[in-house]
């Protein structure tokens, strides 16, 4: 009795050492792990705005995939076709949070991307000034002692493309950031600001995530003068997020020379608001009071 009373004694007084002991041991390799991974974030935005696809290429797994589903490939096209119209693009990111699991991590950060383009309005080059905000969960994975990302999910995300008189309106576009697959949700415009010798059209359009992208059909309709069009979408079924894309056009009425009332296109603008789609699982039954089983 004695042996075991002293042995239990001894573990207790141990323990807590050893435990201290590997603790410590823990939070140095986790401290060692956010060093990298925070460089690995810097070298990332870098390459970004030196527009360096292949820094880019090297800090993505060979097996990355987006949460859209988009392999590496297709993942670098989209970057490189951005960069091309977005010539002076820069961005800038915050972390919000370092989840670190052994050699798994889970990087909360928010994005902030800025540029300007320039299309034709009314055959004259306009400019047009580029604006997003995302926040994005990356899920990194350290192999060959180099932390690499290996995919990410897109928590929500707002990009805004305005040019001429339409970056001086006060717009607000909502959309929920989460719907369930063939669910009705609702994308609402509200624009302020209209000069009083213009009038705002606009058209909602609902697109899925692929690849190419294809464009939502557009039908224009006035704005009424309490500045707010709303339009009713039922999400697709087919497992894919989607994209709630405003597109508004600022025009003045004005008369020609040969005294008939045109119509000037004065501003141009859009909003891309991302909605996520939670997939119909139909391997899900439940039973009630035993009765027969159904499918939700």
């Amino acid at each position: 009795m004695k042996k075991i009373i002293l042995t239990i004694i001894f573990l207790l007084c141990f323990y807590p050492q050893a435990f201290c002991a590997q603790k410590n041991i823990s939070q140095k390799a986790n401290d060692k792990a956010v060093k990298e991974i925070k460089a690995v974030l810097t070298e990332y935005v870098q390459y970004e705005n030196s527009k360096n696809i292949e820094g880019i290429k090297r800090l993505h797994a060979d097996n990355y995939m987006t949460v859209d589903a988009m392999p590496k490939k297709v993942y670098l096209d989209i970057l490189d076709k951005t960069w091309k119209k977005y010539d002076d693009i820069k961005q800038e990111l915050k972390i919000n949070n370092i989840d670190i699991n052994g050699n798994y991590a889970i990087v909360e950060v928010t994005e902030f991307l800025n540029g300007t383009t320039s299309e034709m309005i009314d055959d004259k080059s306009v400019a047009g000034k580029l604006d997003s905000v995302s926040h994005i969960v990356y899920y990194m994975e350290k192999t060959q002692n180099q932390w690499k990302f290996v995919s990410d999910y897109v928590i929500d995300e707002q990009t805004t493309l305005a040019f001429e008189k339409a970056k001086d309106l006060d717009i607000l576009f909502t959309t929920p950031n989460r719907v369930l697959a063939g669910r009705e949700y609702v994308a609402t415009f509200n624009v302020k600001g209209v000069p009083r010798d213009s009038f705002v059209v606009a058209t909602i359009g609902q697109e899925k995530i692929i690849y190419p992208h294809k464009n939502a059909e557009e039908v224009y309709r006035k704005v009424s003068q309490d500045g707010i069009l709303e339009r009713v979408f039922k999400s697709n079924k087919d497992n894919l997020n989607e994209y709630a894309v405003v597109t508004y056009c600022i025009t003045k009425p004005i008369l020609n020379k040969n005294k008939q009332i045109e119509t000037l296109l004065t501003g141009v603008g859009y909003i891309i608001n991302r909605v996520n789609v939670v997939p119909e699982n139909k391997f899900i039954t439940i039973t009630e009071d035993g009765k027969k089983e159904t499918k939700i």
